[in-house]
């Protein structure tokens, strides 16, 4: 693996104090620097905001309409015009950053250099892509949901690509309903740029229950599962790293959702009215269908049972020192799990 500290230019990242944790976000998502620079109008550093601080911000249910300031690094490292690559990369790995802005003598922005890592990850990639589809019906009676096209490519396809833009090249396909489609289509994944191999299931197992039929090899640790019908932007090395450093045994993906009422909610004390919220916008989080599963995990997966992957993240719930994460995306995602999802795509 070859890791090293590139300069990057920066002016997309350059965000304002009075920009939202919203422009933010947008900002981060046209670009795969992972940070924003605060600047003012003679774009003098005044902070930073990395993914990590949104990720962090999603959990704490921090409203995106704040500004940046709230969130933001206000003692950013940085480093001056000049520097020596060497010393750079050193300071990196003791500070552990990813991204170091690059100022003048007047603390002006004009540079950030990125740490970049070009490496295979070794992760085995599970695309569960079983399912009937039934909600696409009638486009899925003599087509498996992954291989309906969103612009010319395969649903399936478009997943493999980013995979392999990712370092990711082992990819095992759980195929069940029309999987001859699926096969014959991707087949070893040779003109793809990847390995491919297949789980057959004989039955419908359930997100969690196909992972009982996964034979572990001896260098395999921690497995990523993606529902098939996940369109994302997200780097799954991201979710690797988080997995990792908290010893984790599963880890969800989770993304924000915005649900308005229509109703005036009462809040009470017992008997006693204590305020009302007019048509409030309340804050919760969904499943993204993207996991990290232990190799430990597998052997409490009962060979050829049906379960989900929600039911599975429950039964180790109820068993003690279980460590069990969440991790919070902002990036790009779209479900296509209905005719509605889909129409938004094409």
């Amino acid at each position: 693996m070859k890791s090293r500290a590139r300069e990057r230019h920066i002016n997309k990242i350059l965000l304002k104090k009075n920009n939202s944790i919203f422009d933010a976000v947008k900002s981060l998502n046209k670009t795969n620097y992972q940070v924003c620079l605060i600047v003012d109008n003679k774009k003098k550093l005044l902070g930073t905001v990395t993914d990590g601080d949104i990720r962090r911000s999603i959990i704490k249910k921090i409203n995106f309409n704040n500004s940046v300031i709230k969130i933001m690094n206000k003692k950013p490292v940085f480093i001056r015009e000049g520097f020596d690559v060497s010393s750079v990369e050193k300071l990196m790995k003791k500070k552990s950053v990813l991204q170091l802005p690059v100022v003048n003598k007047q603390k002006e922005v004009v540079n950030l250099v990125v740490w970049k890592d070009d490496k295979t990850n070794n992760n085995r990639v599970i695309i569960m892509a079983g399912g009937l589809g039934k909600r696409l019906r009638p486009l899925t009676s003599r087509l498996p949901k992954p291989m309906i096209k969103i612009k010319n490519k395969p649903i399936l396809e478009h997943i493999i690509n980013k995979l392999k833009s990712q370092g990711f090249n082992n990819v095992t396909i759980s195929v069940r309903y029309l999987a001859k489609t699926i096969k014959n289509f991707f087949k070893n994944g040779k003109n793809f740029g990847v390995n491919i191999n297949y789980l057959h299931e004989k039955k419908v197992l359930g997100t969690a229950g196909s992972l009982s039929l996964i034979k572990p090899k001896k260098n395999e640790d921690d497995y990523i599962i993606i529902n098939a019908d996940t369109i994302f932007d997200l780097n799954l090395n991201d979710l690797i790293n988080f997995h990792k450093k908290k010893n984790s045994l599963l880890t969800m993906a989770i993304r924000q959702e915005f649900l308005k009422s229509d109703y005036g909610i009462i809040k009470s004390k017992g008997y006693k009215f204590d305020k009302i919220e007019e048509k409030p916008i309340i804050t919760t989080y969904v499943n993204a269908g993207i996991y990290i599963v232990s190799r430990k995990v597998l052997k409490s997966i009962k060979k050829n049972k049906y379960l989900d992957m929600p039911d599975l993240f429950n039964e180790l719930k109820k068993k003690k020192n279980k460590k069990i994460f969440l991790f919070p995306i902002y990036e790009n995602y779209q479900e296509v799990g209905t005719l509605k999802d889909l129409k938004k795509l094409i």
